[in-house]
C-alpha cells in the first residue's frame, strides 16, 4: 500500500481553467441568444440553455466513450460546431454563426477571472511551488491565459494539444513528463 503524499512534498499545483480560474463574463445562453439573433435565429434564453446543456452532455459522453478520451484541435472544433448546431437547429446555414461564437470565446474579454486567483497563485508561488493549468479546452485557452497576469507564466496542459482529455491517465502522464515530476509531487 502506498503512502499518502504530505503537503510538504507537493511541488506543483494544477488547476482546471473553466469554472475554476475563469468563467464566461456573460452567461452562455445570453451570448448565444445575442449572436443567434444577429444570424436570424431568435430563441429564448431558457430554450438555449436547455439545448446547450443537452448538446454539451452528449458531446462529453461521446468523448469519454466512443472516442476513448482522445481528442485533437480538429475534434474540438467539430465538437463545438455540433453543439452550436444542436442549440440552433439550422443545419447548412450555421457556419457564420458558429464562427462568430468560436471567435467570441477566443477573446479574453469574453472571460472573467475568479477574484481569488491572484491571491491563491501568489501564495502557491511564495511557497516555492509551481502553478499550472490542466484543462479540457483547445488552443484558444492560450490567448485567454496570456491576458491574465497570474497565468501568463504558468504551463498550460490543454487536452486538444496533449491528445487526451481529462480524466484519462495519458493526460496526466503528459503533465508528469513535461514537469519532470512524479504524480506524487503534483496536486
Amino acid at each position: 500500500m502506498s503512502r499518502l503524499t504530505s503537503p510538504d512534498e507537493i511541488e506543483a499545483v494544477l488547476f482546471d481553467a473553466v469554472g475554476t480560474l475563469i468563467r464566461p463574463a456573460r452567461s452562455i445562453s445570453e451570448t448565444y441568444a445575442e449572436i443567434g439573433r444577429r444570424h436570424g435565429v431568435d430563441l429564448p434564453e431558457d430554450e438555449i440553455n436547455a439545448r446547450f446543456r443537452r448538446a454539451f452532455t452528449q458531446q462529453e459522453q461521446l468523448d469519454t466513450s466512443a472516442e476513448g478520451g482522445q481528442t485533437s484541435e480538429s475534434r474540438e472544433v467539430e465538437r463545438w460546431r455540433t453543439i452550436v448546431g444542436e442549440v440552433f437547429g439550422r443545419p447548412g446555414s450555421l457556419e457564420p454563426l458558429f464562427v462568430e461564437l468560436w471567435d467570441y470565446f477566443t477573446d479574453p474579454a469574453a472571460w472573467t477571472v475568479d477574484p481569488s486567483v491572484a491571491e491563491v497563485v501568489r501564495r502557491i508561488h511564495d511557497s516555492g511551488r509551481r502553478v499550472g493549468v490542466a484543462s479540457n479546452f483547445d488552443h484558444r485557452l492560450r490567448s485567454i491565459a496570456k491576458a491574465v497576469p497570474e497565468l501568463q507564466d504558468c504551463p498550460l496542459f490543454i487536452s486538444s494539444e496533449v491528445g487526451w482529455r481529462k480524466p484519462r491517465e495519458e493526460f496526466y502522464r503528459s503533465i508528469e513528463a513535461e514537469l519532470s515530476l512524479p504524480a506524487s509531487r503534483l496536486l
